[in-house]
């Protein structure tokens, strides 16, 4: 009855409904054997009635009485647990009355069945509490262990398969967020977008795997021009990057995406199919605004992306605002 399983619930009842017949049928046939004389045959059909009321429960009591019953499950549940507190309690104290009534008569087995429950029940406590402090153990270890999973997982959401840096997704979320907190602080916003120069011709002359190869050395490379936390650098698509620098002017975004061109020139990472260098370049679009409430963050990106289009246009390896 403490905690039945959904398919046991008329077992639990009918047991729990035989056994207080039982013992309530006990206590009164017990008091009038000590009490009065009383007929033999009137004895045994006193026993005989929690049998009785127990062949009556099993044919009448409905499938499921309490467990179906959504509106009883909470009532049921404050039952079952104060069964299980109180049982241990009442078994304990009805053994130290037993030894209390029986002490004077035989002292040492009163004094022996006071001492055994006392103790049994001392240590019914002890283990619960072991158990207790156990199982909140293992909670807080699980839910460190939940909260651990849950930001692996965010990361590996947020994060470029192939680069190991963020993907478009959370660099769309980052410029919505930097952009509206440029509005409150007043202070530029700048963003950078980055493309592989003839990223096409590498990738058919040398092959995807060294195409790829090459996208993570250039993501490796722009990482370590932004040392800021407050940087972000993404890949945005294909063989182009960006990057989102908060509180940073025009003049410091020269300087970064300058630093930018550079590291990726100095890497020499072989590119037959550009003319000029015969090394893999890059491109790069700039702009730099305060932002301002009455225009959307996506201006800030157009505005980036024209500029990149004008340097791939004036022969690429260059930076453009």
């Amino acid at each position: 009855f403490g905690n039945p399983a959904p398919a046991q619930p008329r077992f639990y009842v009918t047991l729990s409904i035989y056994l207080w017949s039982y013992a309530v049928v006990a206590f009164i046939v017990g008091y009038l054997e000590l009490e009065r004389n009383i007929a033999q045959g009137l004895q045994d059909v006193f026993w005989g009635l929690p049998c009785v009321l127990l062949l009556a429960a099993m044919s009448f009591l409905p499938d499921g009485l309490s467990a179906n019953k959504k509106t009883n499950r909470g009532s049921n549940r404050s039952i079952a647990l104060l069964l299980d507190n109180l049982s241990p309690v009442l078994f304990t104290l009805v053994i130290v009355i037993m030894g209390a009534r029986i002490a004077p008569v035989y002292p040492w087995i009163g004094f022996a069945s006071i001492t055994i429950a006392v103790a049994l029940y001392g240590l019914r406590a002890a283990l619960l509490q072991s158990k207790y402090l156990r199982s909140q153990h293992d909670l807080a270890k699980s839910g460190l262990a939940l909260v651990d999973a849950i930001d692996r997982l965010r990361d590996i959401s947020i994060r470029d398969g192939l680069t190991g840096i963020y993907n478009r997704r959370h660099f769309d979320e980052v410029l919505l967020a930097e952009w509206k907190r440029s509005i409150r602080t007043e202070k530029p916003l700048s963003l950078l977008l980055i493309d592989v120069d003839r990223f096409k011709k590498l990738n058919d002359r040398y092959g995807h795997p060294e195409g790829d190869e090459c996208l993570k050395k250039i993501a490796e490379q722009l990482s370590k021009i932004l040392r800021r936390s407050s940087d972000t650098l993404a890949r945005y698509g294909g063989e182009e990057f960006a990057a989102i620098l908060p509180e940073t002017n025009k003049e410091s975004a020269q300087l970064i995406a300058d630093a930018m061109r550079m590291s990726v020139e100095d890497l020499k990472i072989a590119n037959e199919g550009s003319k000029a260098t015969r090394v893999v370049t890059v491109s790069i679009g700039v702009c730099s605004e305060n932002a301002m409430l009455s225009r959307p963050a996506e201006e800030l990106l157009n505005a980036a992306d024209a500029a990149l289009y004008r340097a791939k246009k004036q022969e690429r390896n260059r930076v453009q605002f």
